[in-house]
């Protein structure tokens, strides 16, 4: 990882994605129950230290919260990125750091750069230069509580759990691959950040709810 940095750092940071020793899935991995018929699939919260000790994954983790911090609602990374490959992928996690270490995840979305528009499909990337894009990490509800800390990755992959990306703009039935450097930009004029459905304080003593 690239250590506990801030989320207001302004510089670049990159890492290689080697496509022999890929992410792997560990956060907040796909769950299924059959109900009447119907598959639900759902999100567990599972330990999610090991990802972050990885060279391939940029970890960004906030000061431990002084008061409950809750959120409900839709996340989304809003990333200034750039690679060196015609297609990558964009793996984005948040996650819920207790003051033991103990890491769990809330949410998690990926963005397969060529699939950015829909409508120009295959939208393959120009190596080296740099584009913004949205990565969007679903809805979810939780309370960060005082002494945790909120933390964000970004990594090229999440294995099995999503199909690698070859990097080539082939698409995952190419036959080609290499491996890519992602760079993500943090700094004036291209500032990556996340958005969070950040609810408001209840002053004490208010009820939760009121009848008449």
């Amino acid at each position: 990882g690239t250590g506990d940095a801030g989320l207001d750092v302004d510089h670049d940071v990159a890492r290689l994605d080697h496509l022999a020793d890929v992410t792997p899935s560990h956060c907040g991995a796909p769950v299924g129950e059959v109900q009447a018929g119907l598959l639900l699939v759902g999100i567990v919260a599972v330990e999610a230290r090991v990802t972050k000790d990885r060279q391939d994954v940029l970890v960004y983790t906030a000061a431990a919260q002084g008061s409950p911090l809750s959120i409900a609602g839709q996340v989304q990374a809003d990333l200034w990125i750039s690679a060196d490959a015609s297609d990558a992928d964009w793996m984005v996690k948040l996650i819920d750091v207790a003051a033991n270490g103990v890491a769990r995840g809330i949410a998690e979305g990926v963005l397969r750069s060529s699939a950015r528009d829909p409508l120009k499909y295959p939208a393959l990337l120009e190596p080296g230069r740099r584009y913004r894009v949205r990565v969007d990490l679903g809805h979810t509800a939780a309370t960060i509580l005082p002494g945790h800390a909120l933390r964000v990755e970004v990594a090229g992959s999440s294995f099995p759990m999503f199909d690698r990306n070859l990097h080539t703009g082939e698409g995952p039935a190419g036959t080609h691959k290499q491996v890519c450097r992602q760079t993500v930009y943090h700094r004036a004029g291209a500032a990556s950040r996340l958005l969070l459905p950040v609810l408001p304080k209840r002053p004490r003593g208010t009820p939760n709810s009121s009848r008449k």
